[in-house]
């Protein structure tokens, strides 16, 4: 299988293409597309990226990514690890303080909501008060 990693690099060198340039246009790691011409495995990610990967330098250079990929899938089928990421999440009960905000916060929209249904806003409220207060200390 190690052709494949070889068929990669020379047809690079054909085209007369760094690894570094090739890294830097198809926005893949240098390392990761040398581990690929050498077909090690060690340092690359999982290996549903490399499958990626290797589809997008085979069609870089002019061969059939889905073809190499696929040569690629048939050796390594048994150690494709496909697993759903885990959500941290520990099921306790809200903070107390989240409690009190929520209803402060509820309250508040309530209070708003029922100034603005009787037709006066709370500036309105405000200002007859303090206008009935002024003219009953005169008074």
């Amino acid at each position: 299988m190690n052709d494949v990693g070889r068929l990669l690099q020379s047809k690079r060198e054909a085209m007369g293409l760094s690894l570094a340039y090739v890294a830097a246009v198809l926005k893949i790691r240098e390392k990761y597309l040398n581990g690929i011409e050498k077909w090690d495995f060690s340092d690359l990610p999982p290996k549903v990226y490399v499958i990626g990967y290797l589809k997008t330098y085979a069609n870089f250079v002019g061969l059939d990514g889905n073809e190499i990929s696929k040569k690629f899938k048939d050796v390594y089928e048994d150690g494709l690890e496909l697993s759903m990421p885990q959500v941290m999440c520990d099921n306790s009960t809200p903070n107390l303080s989240v409690v009190i905000i929520a209803v402060c916060v509820s309250m508040l929209i309530y209070n708003y909501w029922s100034n603005s249904e009787s037709g006066k806003s709370s500036a309105e409220n405000i200002s007859n008060v303090m206008l009935s207060k002024f003219v009953g200390n005169k008074n």
